[in-house]
């Protein structure tokens, strides 16, 4: 007989819900709104903007999930009493028990349906932006628009029916609205007042007074990593935890409210961008972080950061830490650029060339600039060049060293043919063909360096023909102006000198113009370090994926909440 008058209220539930404008009303208007605002971004042409612009359909989507829950709890809870249709049902033969199942029953079945038509929206407008937002934010904003929106109205229905027991029907709607507004976007705001810990220490190592002549880079394959390596022999790891201490508890504003801020929670699981919903960070990062070479720029508040000195070795780029910006002269190298020179620059014997006298030797030898090499690391059009012209696998264990060179070497054409490449060097006063041959080569070595550091291809150059990996001369093949083949060793040189070497030659002697080159392997293409430390993250300061539980947990306490108050109420 039970299941008879809880099947007939369910019944009388359903038609006195049925016979309510809200409904129907906010529902559609949900939809209609989402739509207009997903043909609006749809039509939007401007492609840099629309993972920010996004954040305004998932807003109003909450907005209105807010809304509809709170009215939908009052309606079920609150209105039924207040026009005196609760005596009536409890009149009946029907348990409390009953009733309160089913009237959490029904807001949760309609919670689910609401967040499913909410989800039917996303996915035709974000099916339509998926190239232009790619495949994590599009599965990231497609999961939220349906999980989030169920849980804010399972939460907010339910903080309704509790509040609606001591408080009227208005006051009750307003107290839920007014709270999750202000809440959400206070949390979601907070990262303009919080900033990450590497973030902070960005603006410190940046700053012209804390000049400690380290040089930081990451790898495309490290998502939030740095290293940092001292260009000197001075060890100045202290000096740098000192300024990372400094900036510890910097994230702590949006790292509390991340725990303890439900609507936060809300735009965190919902933006693509993190803890930082409204993307405040992008005002503030790319100046602090944008002399880290390759660094992805997606540090977050979310997480606690860790600097170590494990005293790793590892092969890095000569380059970077030779150049000549050090600013302490007595801790210099002997030199302050990567060295090139023609095989026979200092040779002993007679040379096709000395048949011309003291013809200028000019390319015999010369230096590389590093700032050069680092604008062409970070052009997209380099990027684009390398993948449609080197055709080795980067993961191929049988690549040699031989045919990535020749690769290099074939491609040189396509590669002068390109404008924004012959401005840089035009600009820099590298107009010799041979001279951007060899920078070609060691661009593409430092390329793979920081693009596939882990691949078989990048160990194969750092072997250089040998059976370890040693820091080494590299030797490349150039074809000069008059066509003749030339091979040019790259690194391994401290310096450089023009001489006038006195030479035999046949039966006589004969002065020759010659190169005197100081050799020294600390100055090669690539040297192994092992005064280098690392900034990575080391855990997660917010909910993250375990929000689930978090949330999971906060619905079964209000679950609780309502069925012991509501078990327990008089009506009179």
């Amino acid at each position: 007989m039970d299941k008879v008058h809880k099947y007939n209220f369910a019944n009388y539930l359903w038609f006195y819900l049925m016979k309510k404008k809200t409904t129907f009303i906010i529902p559609l208007i949900s939809f209609v709104s989402l739509f207009i605002i997903g043909i609006s971004l749809i039509i939007n042409r401007n492609y840099s903007d629309i993972n920010f612009l996004i954040v305004i359909p998932i807003f109003v989507s909450l907005l209105m999930t807010v809304l509809f829950a709170t009215i939908f709890s009052i309606n079920i809870f609150k209105s039924m009493e207040r026009e005196g249709l609760e005596l009536i049902v409890c009149s009946r033969p029907v348990t409390r028990k009953n009733i309160l199942a089913t009237r959490i029953g029904f807001l949760f079945l309609f919670g689910f349906v609401y967040s499913l038509i909410i989800f039917v929206i996303f996915l035709i407008f974000l099916t339509v932006l998926k190239s232009r937002i790619g495949d994590s934010n599009y599965y990231r904003y497609l999961f939220s628009s349906f999980g989030v929106n169920l849980f804010a109205f399972y939460f907010f229905g339910l903080v309704t029916a509790l509040l609606a027991t001591k408080l009227n029907r208005r006051i009750a709607i307003a107290f839920s609205l007014t709270i999750f507004t202000p809440l959400f976007l206070v949390g979601n705001l907070s990262t303009y007042f919080s900033e990450s810990r590497m973030n902070g220490y960005g603006v410190r190592l940046n700053n012209k007074y804390n000049d400690l002549d380290t040089y930081a880079f990451s790898l495309d394959n490290e998502k939030d990593k740095l290293y940092l390596v001292n260009r000197t022999e001075k060890n100045n790891y202290n000096e740098h935890k000192k300024l990372f201490n400094e900036v510890k508890g910097n994230a702590n504003i949006a790292q509390v409210m991340g725990w303890l801020n439900i609507p936060y929670q809300m735009g965190i699981v919902s933006s693509n961008y993190g803890t930082d919903y409204f993307n405040n960070q992008r005002l503030s990062d790319s100046k602090y972080l944008s002399k880290v070479d390759f660094y992805s720029n997606n540090n977050d508040v979310r997480y606690k950061y860790l600097m170590s000195n494990d005293n790793i070795k590892m092969f890095v780029p000569t380059a970077p830490l030779i150049n000549n910006d050090i600013s302490d002269a007595n801790l210099k190298w002997s030199t302050n650029n990567l060295i090139y020179a023609w095989e026979n620059a200092d040779s002993k014997n007679e040379l096709v060339e000395d048949n011309f006298g003291f013809s200028s030797i000019d390319d015999f030898a010369g230096k590389l600039n590093w700032k050069v090499i680092q604008k062409f690391l970070h052009l997209d059009e380099f990027d684009e060049f390398f993948k449609e012209n080197i055709k080795l696998d980067v993961n191929n264990k049988e690549a040699t060293l031989q045919e990535f060179n020749s690769q290099i070497f074939d491609s040189f054409n396509e590669f002068g043919k390109n404008i924004l490449f012959n401005e840089i060097f035009s600009r820099s006063g590298i107009t010799e063909s041979y001279q951007q041959q060899i920078y070609l080569y060691v661009i593409t070595y430092y390329y793979m360096f920081y693009k596939h550091n882990q691949s078989s291809l990048f160990e194969t150059i750092l072997k250089n023909n040998k059976a370890d990996v040693n820091q080494s001369q590299y030797k490349v093949q150039v074809k000069m102006k008059s066509g003749t083949l030339r091979a040019y060793i790259i690194g391994g040189f401290s310096s450089y000198l023009p001489i006038i070497e006195t030479i035999k030659s046949g039966a006589s002697t004969k002065q020759v113009s010659r190169m005197k080159l100081q050799k020294d392997e600390n100055v090669s293409v690539f040297k192994e370090v092992s005064n280098i430390f690392t900034v990575q993250r080391s855990s997660t300061a917010f909910p993250d994926y375990g929000v689930a539980l978090l949330w999971s947990f906060y619905i079964l306490l209000l679950v609780g909440g309502v069925v012991y108050i509501y078990s327990r109420k008089d009506f009179k």
